[in-house]
C-alpha cells in the first residue's frame, strides 16, 4: 500500500507519454516521390519550384480516410484526405485534398465544425449513417450537394491509386511584378481505378479491412506506384493548367512522416487567399 503512489505515478507518466490520436485522418499510408515541372510559369507565379522550367522537387504524399477510426474498414464509406507535402527551395508547400469537394459556402468554420460532430455522432452512437448526415442536410440545406457526392461510389474505393484528389483551399499566385491571380489546385491519377458498390464495399470491409493499404504496398512491391498530375485552376480566368506531374517511387514505413503538415504553410511567391 505504501508503494502504491509509485504505480499510480508511473500510470500517469505512460498516459502522458502516449501520442494522442488524431481527430481526424487516423488510418493512412505514406509515400515519398518527386515533382516534375512541366513548364515555367514565372509570368503568373514566383514560387521556384513552379517559375523555372523542368525542376525537380521532393514530395511526400500521405493517403488516408478522414473520419474513419484506425482499424476500421478501408472500403468502407468515407472521404479520402490526400496530404502533399512539397519541399520547395523556399520552404515547405503543403496542399490538402479531398476526393469529394467541400463547396466554398460550407468550407466556413462553423459548417466544418457542424460536419465533424455528425460523424462523432455517428461513430459514438452507432446510428444509421444516413439518418444522421440527411438530418444534417434538413438543419443546413447547404450540405445537399456535398452528400449527394458522399454517398455516390466515389467515397467506397479499395484503392487509393486511382484516387482523385480537389484542393481544400484557395490561394494566390503572385509574380514578381505583385500582380496576383486567385487559384485552387487539383491532383489527377494517371489511371482512374478503384471505385466499387456499396455491396462489394461492405463485404471488403468484414473480409479484408485493410484492402487499399494492402493493394498500395503490393504495388510499391511490383513497382506500380501512382502517378499523378498536378493542375491549378485560375478562378477567375476558368482556366486549367497542367503544372506537372507527381512521380512517387518509395513505400515509407513510418506513417509519421507528415507529422509537421500545415495546409497553411506556403512558399514565396503562393499566398493564401483571403477568404
Amino acid at each position: 500500500m505504501m508503494t502504491d503512489f509509485l504505480l499510480v505515478n508511473k500510470i500517469a507518466q505512460l498516459i502522458h507519454d502516449d501520442r494522442r490520436q488524431r481527430l481526424l485522418y487516423k488510418k493512412g499510408i505514406s509515400l515519398k516521390g518527386n515533382f516534375y515541372s512541366q513548364m515555367s510559369l514565372a509570368d503568373i507565379t514566383s514560387a521556384s519550384f513552379l517559375a523555372e522550367h523542368q525542376t525537380v522537387t521532393p514530395v511526400n504524399i500521405r493517403f488516408s480516410k478522414v473520419f474513419g477510426r484506425d482499424g476500421a474498414g478501408d472500403t468502407t464509406r468515407d472521404i479520402i484526405g490526400i496530404f502533399a507535402e512539397f519541399d520547395t527551395p523556399t520552404g515547405k508547400f503543403d496542399l490538402l485534398f479531398h476526393n469529394v469537394e467541400l463547396d466554398e459556402h460550407i468550407r466556413t468554420p462553423e459548417a466544418v465544425m457542424a460536419l465533424i460532430e455528425a460523424f462523432s455522432e455517428r461513430e459514438k452512437d452507432r446510428v444509421r449513417e444516413d439518418a444522421v448526415l440527411w438530418k444534417l442536410a434538413a438543419n443546413n440545406p447547404d450540405f445537399l450537394d456535398f452528400l449527394l457526392r458522399y454517398f455516390s461510389c466515389r467515397c467506397t474505393v479499395k484503392s487509393f491509386r486511382g484516387v482523385e484528389g480537389k484542393g481544400f483551399n484557395g490561394y494566390r499566385f503572385i509574380n514578381e511584378a505583385g500582380e496576383t491571380r486567385g487559384v485552387h489546385f487539383e491532383l489527377i491519377p494517371e489511371n482512374r481505378h478503384g471505385e466499387i458498390t456499396r455491396r462489394e464495399a461492405e463485404f471488403l470491409a468484414g473480409y479484408d479491412c485493410d484492402a487499399a493499404m494492402r493493394d498500395m504496398k503490393e504495388a510499391a512491391e511490383r513497382n506500380l506506384l501512382p502517378k499523378f498530375n498536378l493542375y491549378a485552376v485560375l478562378d477567375e480566368e476558368y482556366r486549367k493548367i497542367l503544372l506537372g506531374n507527381i512521380v512517387l517511387d518509395e513505400l515509407l514505413e513510418r506513417d509519421d512522416v507528415l507529422w509537421d503538415f500545415s495546409p497553411i504553410r506556403v512558399p514565396a511567391g503562393i499566398a493564401l487567399a483571403d477568404h
